[in-house]
């Protein structure tokens, strides 16, 4: 109990000494200004002082970007006042605004100072434009003058063209007019811009000139793309070349002659197709002869003509080099021995329907020798690599019809290379047991036009032939043994080189290419449009 009284008499004896010392003083921060409001006439004005009073704050002033537009605030270098002055007012209505000292101290309030002004007083001044319009031509044209009336002398004003005309409109003020020129139109389009009077007082609205040049103006002329006048062809050619046409002010066609006056005589073997003059930046048509199947060059013109007498005609001269004599690049006889045995092959089969009495069935046969591979670019075109012998042969059997199992078998027998002949409604006679002869084929050897022999010679991602040539006679063997064919080839190209061979494979690739569809003769449910139809063409398969 001693003990507490002891340590209770201590602490009583340490506080009684704190509370007898003195406590220094606290200055509370403050921030004021004065005078709060200042007002100022519309012009004139002098600038005014604002006194700032801070204890133990400091401030920075902070004003929008409208005031600052007419107001300025100078801190001076005393550090207690501030100078406010404002531009002159001339607009008619009076404006307000306002800046603020910020404190830096959260617990003092800002001082807000607020700035008035007066409105000018413009009277009724106004201006008038005389023309508010001008015209000029497209080329060589004058200056013209535009009259400014102002209801006072003291109201001045400037004139310029706008931003976007000042490249072709030049403007020169002088008293109370403005010269205004316009520089050659290069285009044959019209175009527009203004010249801007902008009053040297606010309260007056700025007026326009509106100034439209003409477009330039050219003679009725014709002209094409074909500068040279002459456009030359390869004996065969896939796809034609346009012509572009300008045609200023006249009417145009284009026609073909055996001259180089359009009074000449059509020419068959050269077209002139897709004249296109509407809804097009330039208008075209295009010019495409036809494969030149003779050994000699060729030529005729194009003529296109206006409907302006005075205007010439524009020729162009078409040249197409002639023919090959032989599309086989054979130089001696081809004796195939590639193909013996393991021959890959891949057979594209149409048969007839059922009650179709059609004499043939067509088959198409794509024999490669074991050193050849192929695969399908992007586009779905097959490409052939490696080396050896590519056989395509395209040929008519006796007609075979849709069976249900999908078995199929090349007949036997001899196949003879013919060309299909024409009945009198020009459509071809199938005629059973023979081989398509070889075509032209526009230089894509992917796909070839009728039965080829084709030498692969290396691996490059385009391919690579070295013989080649277009089964034109001769005769296909076909033997069968159970699945097991040997055809037996015995063919001559276009220049009477021989392709002899015999061939060992089992066929057994056979892409069926057919739609059922029942006999029109008898009555049914009405065809579904999704199934049937004629057959496909007969060609190569591109899947």
């Amino acid at each position: 109990m001693k003990k507490i009284l002891t340590v209770l008499a201590l602490a009583a004896a340490v506080l009684g000494v704190s509370c007898d010392r003195p406590e220094e003083p606290q200055v509370k921060p403050t921030l004021t200004v004065s005078p709060s409001e200042l007002a100022f006439a519309a012009s004139g004005n002098s600038s005014k002082t604002v006194t700032v009073t801070a204890e133990n704050v400091g401030w920075e002033i902070t004003m929008s970007d409208e005031s600052k537009a007419w107001i300025t605030v100078t801190e001076n270098s005393d550090g207690k006042t501030l100078t406010v002055s404002v531009s002159d007012n001339e607009a008619e209505t009076a404006r307000n605004g306002s800046f603020t000292l910020t404190p830096d101290n959260v617990k003092v309030d800002p001082e807000r100072v607020t700035v008035s002004q007066e409105g000018a007083e413009v009277g009724d001044l106004s201006f008038s434009l005389d023309p508010t319009a001008l015209t000029f031509d497209g080329e060589g044209a004058p200056a013209q003058e535009v009259v400014v009336a102002v209801s006072d002398a003291k109201l001045t004003w400037t004139a310029a063209p706008e931003e976007a005309a000042k490249d072709w409109i030049t403007v020169t003020a002088s008293g109370d007019k403005i010269s205004v020129s316009v520089a050659d139109n290069p285009d044959t389009t019209e175009r527009s811009g203004n010249v801007i009077v902008t009053p040297d007082t606010k309260s007056v609205n700025p007026k326009a000139v509106r100034v439209t040049q003409k477009g330039k103006v050219l003679p009725p002329s014709l002209s094409t793309s074909v500068e040279s006048g002459k456009l030359e062809f390869d004996y065969s050619v896939v796809v034609g070349t346009t012509v572009y046409v300008t045609a200023v002010d006249v009417n145009w066609d284009a026609k073909v002659s055996d001259t180089p006056d359009v009074v000449g005589n059509p020419v068959e073997w050269l077209k002139v197709s897709g004249i296109t003059k509407e809804n097009v930046d330039t208008p075209y048509f295009s010019v495409r002869p036809e494969t030149n199947t003779t050994t000699e060059a060729r030529s005729a013109y194009v003529v296109v003509t206006s409907d302006n007498p005075e205007v010439p005609n524009v020729t162009i001269e078409v040249v197409q080099a002639g023919g090959k004599e032989f599309l086989t690049n054979l130089t001696a006889p081809v004796e195939i021995t590639d193909m013996g045995t393991g021959v890959v092959n891949d057979v594209f089969f149409s048969p007839n329907q059922k009650w179709l009495d059609r004499p043939i069935a067509m088959w198409s046969l794509t024999l490669l020798a074991p050193g050849v591979e192929r695969s399908k670019d992007w586009m779905g075109y097959w490409h052939y690599t490696g080396v050896g012998t590519r056989l395509y042969i395209e040929l008519y059997s006796e007609r075979i019809v849709y069976n249900d199992d999908g078995e199929y078998y090349l007949p036997d027998g001899d196949y003879a290379v013919a060309a299909d002949e024409m009945d009198e409604n020009d459509h071809a006679v199938l005629v059973p047991f023979t081989v398509k002869p070889g075509e032209e084929t526009n230089g894509n050897m992917s796909i070839v036009g009728g039965s080829w022999y084709l030498e692969v010679i290396g691996d490059a991602e385009e391919d690579v032939y070295g013989d080649m040539a277009p089964i034109s006679s001769g005769t296909l063997h076909v033997a069968r043994s159970g699945e097991e064919y040997t055809l037996t080839m015995d063919f001559k190209d276009d220049a009477g080189f021989s392709i002899t061979g015999t061939c060992v494979t089992k066929l057994d690739n056979i892409r069926v290419n057919f739609f059922e569809r029942p006999d029109p003769s008898e009555p049914e449910e009405p065809e579904d449009p999704d199934e049937g139809g004629e057959l496909p063409p007969f060609g190569p398969p591109t899947e």
